[in-house]
């Protein structure tokens, strides 16, 4: 995995603090450069008349230019190299336009805060973002709940442990080998992750209700489990990638409680985009809904271009 060229992705609101703060690590501790990125979308204005339409928008222009001026701030704190860019349009096109075109090897961006209902809804300029996604994005919590940022002065540690993903399908085996790869250039612990859903039901004729899974032959399938987990962290030949059987009523659910003394989460998206009805594609927009802490996704066609660029 190579990242050498990260897009962050700002909408000027306090959330994307957060969004600099990682970017900004991420930059100095990877030596790649920095591309900031606003999108300015078309409102409707509420306004009456010329004159009074053009002052609004030379207030806005302004405000919106010193508001990307400090974001360039924040992050040539880490002493990295920031471009700036703006542009108008539908965000979420706009951002996977520029990423596509500017060969980006990772969007970072914020999602927002939001209370009650509404947090268990996704953005949705990140959720259209997800749905059309053809690079890594690594979404951070920009509320108040939020997992603390990387702190511009702390030289330590940063991401030290890593909680990935995998069903054993082909893209999460390919997610795992980035996985590694992810935790080697940051220095940091992969725990290889399979959730064991309970309780685990074994359907039996069409028609009839499945049975619950003694719990006897349920210690039996986690052993199965983490055995496969261990062969493919021995076929992946990295020592700084572990195993484990996490078991939940709920896969994001369970991959939360097994980060819960992690520094990321790492998913491969399945199908296309984020609502794909696979164990990992309709796992995607819970876990990035739910999480405080920063979830990377890795969508199946960037999976596949790089599996592709390596035979």
């Amino acid at each position: 995995m190579r990242i050498k060229r990260i897009l962050v992705t700002t909408d000027l609101s306090d959330a994307s603090a957060a969004a600099y703060a990682h970017a900004g690590r991420l930059a100095r501790t990877l030596g790649a450069r920095l591309l900031l990125l606003h999108v300015d979308e078309l409102l409707e204005l509420g306004v009456h008349d010329a004159s009074e339409l053009e002052q609004y928008l030379q207030n806005a222009r302004d405000r919106r230019d010193q508001l990307i001026e400090d974001g360039r701030g924040t992050l040539t704190e880490f002493g990295v190299d920031v471009e700036v860019m703006t542009r108008t349009g539908a965000a979420s096109e706009v951002i996977c336009e520029v990423a596509e075109t500017r060969e980006m090897d990772l969007i970072v961006m914020a999602k927002q805060g939001l209370r009650g209902l509404s947090r268990l809804l996704l953005g949705s300029t990140t959720r259209r973002v997800l749905r059309h996604l053809s690079r890594p994005l690594l979404v951070v919590d920009g509320t108040d709940e939020g997992a603390d940022p990387p702190d511009v002065d702390d030289d330590a540690g940063g991401y030290q442990r890593i909680v990935a993903a995998t069903d054993f399908s082909l893209d999460s085996v390919r997610g795992a080998r980035h996985a590694a790869a992810l935790g080697k250039l940051l220095d940091a612990r992969v725990v290889l992750t399979h959730v064991l859903r309970l309780p685990v039901l074994v359907p039996v004729l069409p028609g009839e209700t499945a049975l619950m899974l003694p719990d006897a032959f349920r210690g039996e399938l986690e052993a199965e489990l983490l055995g496969r987990l261990q062969q493919t962290c021995e076929d992946l030949g990295s020592e700084l990638v572990e195993p484990a059987v996490a078991i939940n009523a709920g896969v994001a659910e369970g991959l939360l409680d097994q980060a819960a003394d992690a520094d990321m989460l790492l998913i491969p998206s399945h199908g296309k985009g984020a609502v794909a009805a696979t164990f990992l594609g309709s796992t995607t927009e819970t876990l990035i809904k739910l999480s405080h802490k920063p979830v990377m996704v890795l969508p199946r066609r960037w999976l596949a271009a790089r599996a592709a660029d390596h035979m």
